[in-house]
């Protein structure tokens, strides 16, 4: 490691199986861009995500550890605990190799690891991939405003807060925290794959919506105005791509609807065949609640 090598600790909390998918792509790229000034990356994570990361050869110190997701308001709060635990005691494990954390994925709330970090002395960034908070606000999540008070504490100790937008600042309400918050700028697109292969007029009335199927996302408002839309044009096909926990509720609306003829679900796609389904749509939907600046909109343009 050369003299002036920054020693860096990457944070995430351990996604579910279709998160951990998502969550992949601006992980990946972070990395990319760490590795450019850091041969010294550890990066703590868990469940599907240690696999997936692992398939990607990127040279980082990977510590996993795991996290059970349940539905009872309790049990919901002693994993969410523990996790905060387990995550803690693998940044503490690694302190004496690292100058500094990032906190990434729904890193925003943990509270427990920020605290581990401070008290060794350690700086630490906060990067807003997604706001947590407002993720779980479009949930109407019972847990909101719990998540909302420990990302203020966390956003007062962080040394710094980076944001893809200058817009979330006011969005996120993180004026407050003006002096110490970071943009972004650079997002990263490979234009050997993202690039126009089939022209918009050659393509059908094609209409998509790529992501998470997941209620912050607002897919359901996507597929249930999909009978308006024909209702005005009945010569307009959807493309639904992604998975979650609504794929079934989805599913049996568009049969109940009997759309099925119009709508096809194509479930998750691997990142290197986006360039194939988008040269195929001559419409692209966002339909979210919250958002940073998704990177499906910039490789959709």
């Amino acid at each position: 490691m050369g003299e002036n090598r920054l020693r860096i600790c990457i944070v995430n909390f351990p996604m579910s199986k279709t998160g951990s998918k998502a969550s992949l792509i601006p992980i990946l790229h972070l990395l990319k861009v760490l590795s450019t000034f850091s041969q010294d990356i550890h990066i703590i994570t868990g469940n599907f995500s240690v696999n997936l990361i692992s398939n990607e050869h990127i040279g980082a110190h990977i510590l996993g550890i795991s996290h059970k997701t349940r539905s009872n308001a309790l049990t919901r709060v002693v994993n969410y605990v523990l996790t905060q635990l387990k995550i803690s005691f693998k940044l503490m494990k690694v302190a004496k190799d690292v100058d500094f954390y990032i906190f990434f994925m729904m890193g925003q709330d943990l509270l427990f690891p920020m605290l581990a970090a401070k008290s060794l002395r350690k700086k630490v960034v906060l990067a807003f991939a997604v706001s947590s908070v407002r993720s779980t606000e479009a949930k109407n999540d019972i847990f909101s405003k719990p998540l909302n008070l420990l990302s203020k504490i966390n956003c007062t100790l962080a040394n710094r807060i980076i944001l893809y937008s200058p817009n979330l600042i006011k969005e996120w309400n993180l004026e407050k925290y003006r002096n110490k918050i970071s943009i972004a700028h650079e997002h990263f697109l490979d234009f050997d794959k993202f690039n126009v292969k089939k022209k918009l007029s050659e393509r059908n009335n094609l209409v998509g919506y790529i992501g998470r199927l997941s209620e912050e996302k607002g897919v359901l408002n996507f597929v249930k105005a999909i009978p308006e839309a024909l209702k005005e044009r009945d010569d307009l096909e959807f493309l639904i791509c992604g998975d979650g926990q609504l794929r079934d509720e989805i599913e049996e609306y568009i049969s109940e609807k009997n759309l099925n003829d119009k709508v096809k679900l194509a479930g998750w796609i691997p990142h290197g065949n986006l360039p194939d389904y988008l040269n195929e749509l001559k419409l692209v939907v966002l339909p979210s609640f919250t958002e940073g600046l998704p990177n499906i909109m910039l490789e959709a343009m």
